[in-house]
């Protein structure tokens, strides 16, 4: 009985992943999150929203990002079974040769 209950429970899970809907909203609100900390950034620096300082800063912002995570991306493509790529590191702890 445990077992068809554990085993419902992770197909319903599983199916909210391939669900295009669920993925569609799970995107939507990952760019609100990245366009609200965006908008505060450029408005912790003093940019105005609608003025020309602001949307650079915004470019700006966003173009950091990007070269930041194609960075990371070629830091993991370079060693991907690297500890410290894959987020074991952390539950791994530090080196201690």
């Amino acid at each position: 009985m445990r077992l068809a209950i554990l085993l419902m429970t992770c197909a319903a899970i599983a199916g909210c992943g391939l669900n295009p809907e669920y993925r569609a909203r799970q995107q939507a609100a990952a760019t609100a999150k990245v366009d609200a900390q965006d908008d505060a950034a450029c408005r912790r620096y003093g940019a105005v929203p609608g003025t020309d300082a602001y949307i650079n800063c915004r470019v700006q912002v966003s173009s950091t990002r990007e070269v930041t995570n194609a960075q990371y991306g070629a830091a993991y493509m370079a060693n991907p079974n690297n500890a410290y790529n894959t987020g074991l590191a952390m539950v791994m702890g530090p080196r201690i040769r």
